[in-house]
């Protein structure tokens, strides 16, 4: 599944992280997004590019998505690799086995507009 092109049509950003928050596969709408590469990210946070909204945001967040079990959606301030800008309205959701357990999260992000 996460080697499948099926995410590298959609035009919006696609993250798949464990439940760690590593990222396991990012489509080609990444790179065009954040500038980072494909190589660079996975294996690696979503914070190379995001981190910037308060502490209180993200307590927030992963509360309502590990302990919740819950989707997000939510609009967020990211920097590319240029140190360029962008809002983006971002919605992430927990995938669940058959127990009920988080076992992996998908982010689907829409760029906004750029800011300077």
């Amino acid at each position: 599944m996460l080697t499948s092109p099926t995410f590298d049509y959609i035009k919006d950003q696609v993250v798949i992280t464990n439940t760690d928050g590593i990222i396991l596969y990012v489509n080609e709408a990444l790179e065009e997004t954040t500038g980072y590469k494909k190589v660079e990210v996975i294996g690696k946070k979503p914070s190379l590019w995001g981190g910037l909204m308060p502490k209180s945001f993200y307590e927030l967040m992963w509360k309502k998505l590990r302990n919740e079990k819950k989707a997000i959606r939510v609009l967020i301030t990211n920097k590319r690799k240029d140190g360029k800008m962008y809002d983006a309205l971002l919605r992430i959701s927990p995938i669940l086995d058959t127990q009920g357990d988080v076992q992996m999260y998908v982010g689907i992000e829409t760029v906004l507009s750029e800011t300077e």
